[in-house]
């Protein structure tokens, strides 16, 4: 970005109003937070790289040039500070459709220092730029931008209506959140109350409540012993007076006229079918697999849909493509052109195999082997073997001896 451009001048930094909401519901929904996070998690295992343009202009092989292939070494840092940089752009690409990737000249001992903050880490001041430091950089305070020195580079998903807006999948599911929310609320309400709210108690005159020295008679003696009865098991939820009764005498002919006259509403037993409703339209609604949310069968394993490299390249590779574009503009063009090379003819790229995981295919090479159609060496390198795994041939000679004993003893 540059902040003297025309368009960038009137930009206004910092969170919009539904993405505050969206953070907000990021930090107390369980299921929006696991869902950003492991965006976040499958972008930080992938490896950034710079690849040749082929003739269809999509990136090709990697190249071999040493001198250009270390542009891919100085983004976002080294090591686990680039693996984090990845994971914070990935979580927030996810949550608030956006994220900012400073780069600040000489700002390590080593050389440029590379983190990535959120739009709300980053204050107008006039004509000043404030950045708050990210702390995974080792440096606290601020950071007073400086044109054509420091780098700042906006990584966003283009909303369709108006491209500059930000835009996420979270920005639709606010009010499937929100229900959510409610019905949680609800729920903590009815657990935290044992009595309140809890209706009325008709009871005939003749009973003999329970008393105490500090408790008056009658039925102002009995509401007491309620209240703290109630008191005592809210503070203590291990309190044996959470699950004891309190004990009424009564005549026999007065027992059946005690009655519990409830006010609340049927809503009270449909909240967790509400709940779980609700789940399954966030499911739908967020850019991951639906059943990976819902926990449908086998895919209730977060990581089992990392094995499916058709799920990688719907949900995962658009982020990583929007952070190399991003880097694309921001870094690499400019690196190319100091350097006297082409910049249509390189771009950055992802490499997505530590997400996917190749299928067991054990089992096949087994039945395969028995049929003598592949190799000892096939089937060791199926099952990820070595040569120093095979047997020695006094080991095989004593199991072809083994198994004639078996077949003619």
């Amino acid at each position: 970005m540059s902040i003297n451009g025309v368009g960038w001048k009137t930009w206004r930094f910092g969170d919009q109003a539904w993405q505050l909401e969206a953070w907000r519901m990021y930090d107390i929904i369980g299921e929006l937070r696991k869902f950003a996070n492991t965006i976040g998690a499958q972008v930080s295992k992938c490896r950034l790289y710079v690849a040749e343009i082929d003739a269809n202009g999509e990136p090709g092989k990697e190249v071999e040039d040493p001198e250009i292939a270390a542009l891919a070494q100085g983004p976002l840092g080294k090591g686990p500070k680039k693996d984090e940089a990845l994971r914070l752009l990935g979580t927030n690409l996810s949550v608030a459709g956006e994220a900012y990737i400073v780069a600040e000249a000489d700002g390590d001992k080593s050389g440029d220092l590379w983190y990535v903050v959120s739009g709300s880490e980053i204050q107008q001041a006039g004509s000043r730029l404030i950045i708050t430091r990210a702390a995974m950089a080792g440096l606290g305070g601020e950071l007073e931008f400086r044109e054509d020195v420091d780098l700042l580079i906006r990584c966003w998903t283009p909303h369709p209506r108006r491209t500059m807006w930000a835009d996420s999948s979270v920005r639709a599911a606010i009010p499937v959140l929100r229900k959510i929310e409610t019905t949680m609320k609800r729920s903590f309400a009815e657990l935290d109350s044992r009595l309140t709210g809890a209706g009325a108690l008709i009871l005939p005159q003749n009973i003999d409540f329970p008393r105490g020295d500090s408790i008056p008679e009658g039925i102002d003696g009995l509401a007491q012993v309620f209240m703290e009865t109630a008191a005592r098991s809210i503070e203590d939820r291990a309190s044996s007076e959470a699950m004891v009764p309190i004990i009424i005498t009564a005549p026999p002919d007065s027992v059946d006229k005690i009655k519990h006259l409830t006010f609340w509403s049927d809503i009270s037993d449909k909240i967790q079918e509400m709940e779980d409703a609700s789940i399954r339209r966030l499911a739908v609604n967020l850019d991951i697999p639906p059943e990976i949310l819902m926990g449908v069968g086998d895919s209730s394993h977060w990581n089992a849909w990392a094995a499916d490299e058709a799920n990688i390249k719907i949900f995962v590779e658009p982020i990583l493509q929007r952070i190399a574009e991003a880097l694309d503009h921001g870094y690499l063009d400019a690196a190319l052109e100091f350097m006297g090379k082409d910049p249509d003819k390189y771009t950055y790229a992802f490499d997505i195999s530590p997400l996917t995981v190749p299928p067991d295919r054990t089992a096949d090479a087994l039945q395969m082997h028995g049929a003598n159609v592949i190799s000892d060496e096939a089937l060791r390198t199926t099952g990820d073997f070595g040569d120093e795994d095979k047997p020695s041939g006094e080991e095989t000679v004593r199991r072809i001896l083994s198994q004639a004993i078996v077949t003619k003893p």
